[in-house]
């Protein structure tokens, strides 16, 4: 069997692509996070949720800033989301300026 490439030209910064071992990998991808809840694993069960904290967070980022705070871990406070309307324009602005130039 035969394998057949196909080049396909990269610039330099390509949006979290990078050459490896003469192989063009996705290394990196922006994402938004849209959705932002937190469902409990048995639906009649009630969770135990401190609203005050819950409150202390981006809205587009609460349920998962406090779940990574029960593990200790923090979150990004600059990520892209509803909430900062500019940043999620701007990823797609930087995505759709890569693909199509």
């Amino acid at each position: 069997m035969v394998k057949k490439s196909i080049y396909i030209p990269m610039p330099a910064s390509s949006h979290g692509f990078k050459k490896i071992n003469d192989q063009w990998k996705l290394v990196n991808g922006d994402c938004i996070y849209e959705r932002d809840e937190l469902v409990p694993v048995i639906p009649s069960a009630p969770i135990n949720i401190d609203t005050k904290e819950l409150a202390s967070y981006r809205t587009s980022y609460q349920g998962l800033c406090y779940v990574l705070a029960r593990t200790g871990l923090q979150s990004n406070q600059d990520l892209p989301g509803e909430d900062k309307p500019e940043t999620v324009a701007k990823v797609y602005r930087d995505a759709s300026d890569w693909f199509f130039a």
